[in-house]
C-alpha cells in the first residue's frame, strides 16, 4: 500500500475564529505506482477520542490527480453533494458508489467532468493539510485554488534545507 505521505482533516472552521473540528480525515498512501486515499470518520466530539464511527473507505487513484481525487471523494462522502453522486453513478453506470474504481474504471475525461462540477461547489468548510516532502501531493497544491473550502496547509521542509537557511 505504501507509506503514508499526507493527511487532511475536514470539518468546520471559524470555531472561536480559530483551528477546525474535524469530522473526516483522509490518509494518503503512496509508492512509486499508486496511490490510496484511506477515509474516516470521526467522533472526537463525544469520545475525545480518535474513534471512527464506520470502517475505513480505500480509494485507490492515479498519481497525476491526487488532490483533485480528495475533493471528489470529500464531495461525495463528507459533503455528500447529491448533484456530484448523480453524475458519479451515471458516468459509471453504478449503484453502489463503493464499486467506483478512479484509477482503472473511470475515463479521464469523466474524471476531469468530475472535477469541474467538484470545483463549482460553494459549501463551507474548512481543510487542514499536513503534507511530507518527498509526497507527489505538494506539487498539486496549488490546485486548492479551484475549490472553495477554507484552507489550511503544512508542508514539511528538508531539515538539511532548513539548517543552512538558519546559518
Amino acid at each position: 500500500m505504501g507509506v503514508y505521505t499526507a493527511q487532511i482533516l475536514v470539518g468546520c472552521g471559524k470555531m472561536y475564529d480559530k483551528g477546525i473540528n474535524p469530522s473526516h480525515v483522509l490518509f494518503l498512501y503512496e509508492d512509486d505506482q499508486e496511490a490510496t486515499w484511506v477515509l474516516k470518520q470521526l467522533d472526537l466530539q463525544n469520545d475525545r477520542s480518535f474513534k471512527s464511527l464506520q470502517p475505513a473507505m480505500r480509494w485507490a487513484c492515479p498519481l497525476d490527480s491526487l488532490l483533485d481525487d480528495a475533493m471528489l471523494l470529500i464531495a461525495m462522502y463528507v459533503l455528500e453533494d447529491d448533484v456530484v453522486i448523480t453524475l458519479v453513478k451515471e458516468l459509471e453506470k453504478i449503484d453502489d458508489l463503493d464499486k467506483l474504481d478512479l484509477k482503472d474504471g473511470i475515463t479521464n475525461e469523466d474524471r476531469q467532468i468530475l472535477y469541474d462540477l467538484v470545483m463549482s461547489i460553494s459549501a463551507e468548510y474548512t481543510l487542514t493539510l499536513t503534507v511530507f516532502d518527498f509526497s507527489l501531493l505538494k506539487w498539486q497544491l496549488s490546485l486548492l485554488e479551484n475549490y472553495s473550502a477554507e484552507k489550511h496547509i503544512f508542508v514539511e521542509q528538508d531539515q538539511k534545507q532548513i539548517i543552512s537557511q538558519q546559518a
